[in-house]
């Protein structure tokens, strides 16, 4: 089972209970399961509404993900999802792009420095310093973009080569956070061991089962989570 969900849902507690509940039963039911949050993303950048309708979906909602993006690790991460659980000869004819996104970190707890206000919940985001972020000039941007090619790292781009830049630009490998997955030990009892996706085997009896920590008291504070803003300082 593959779930994506959308960051704005995830600080949803009654929804995002419900979703670990489901993922729950179906590990009890030897079943594999993997449950990640496309970060910066709300409902609406699961669908091609913020594609038409970017600069309300930013302003409005407070997306930073782009939205081109956002499907596209939707699509990406079902695509590989689907070569690993479909028989042989037709996950042989799956060319879909492979970026590792099944195998991403498990988190220890669910962040929470851009929940917003209860009367936004499941609805839209908290961007901290929001104007001052929406403007810094184009040329900062560049400048940022420049500095994480120089470090070897990379942003995503679409197939003519343009850079899938959001309000938010995270480099390839950080753009998800994944919640539940399976352990070395449920790969191997499904014949997929020794395929890569062992990032979340653990030695932490308390981490046995792949899933993320739901005690109620989950998550960094704002003041403990690393912002945007200080992204952007970091980047210089």
């Amino acid at each position: 089972m593959l779930g994506v969900n959308s960051e704005a849902f995830m600080y949803w507690p009654d929804n995002f209970e419900s979703v670990m509940s489901l993922c729950h039963e179906a590990k009890e039911q030897d079943t594999l399961v993997w449950l990640m949050t496309v970060r910066g993303s709300v409902h609406i950048s699961q669908s091609d509404f913020s594609i038409l309708y970017p600069r309300m979906a930013s302003l409005a909602l407070k997306m930073t993900v782009n939205p081109q993006r956002a499907l596209d690790l939707n699509v990406n991460a079902s695509l590989e999802f689907l070569k690993l659980v479909m028989p042989a000869r037709i996950s042989s004819m799956n060319r879909g792009t492979a970026e590792g996104l099944l195998d991403v970190e498990k988190l220890e707890k669910i962040p929470s420095h851009r929940r917003p206000d209860e009367e936004w919940t499941g609805f839209r985001l908290r961007i901290p310093h929001e104007y001052g972020i929406r403007l810094t000039p184009k040329w900062i941007r560049r400048r940022m973009a420049t500095k994480i090619r120089a470090e070897g790292k990379s942003i995503p781009r679409d197939p003519k080569g343009k850079a899938l830049v959001g309000l938010q630009d995270l480099e390839g490998g950080d753009e998800i956070w994944m919640h539940v997955a399976p352990t070395k030990e449920e790969l191997e009892r499904h014949g997929l061991g020794g395929m890569g996706l062992e990032a979340n085997d653990s030695n932490d009896d308390d981490d046995k089962d792949g899933m993320v920590d739901t005690n109620g008291n989950e998550g960094m504070s704002r003041d403990e989570s690393p912002t945007l803003e200080q992204s952007f300082m970091e980047r210089g």
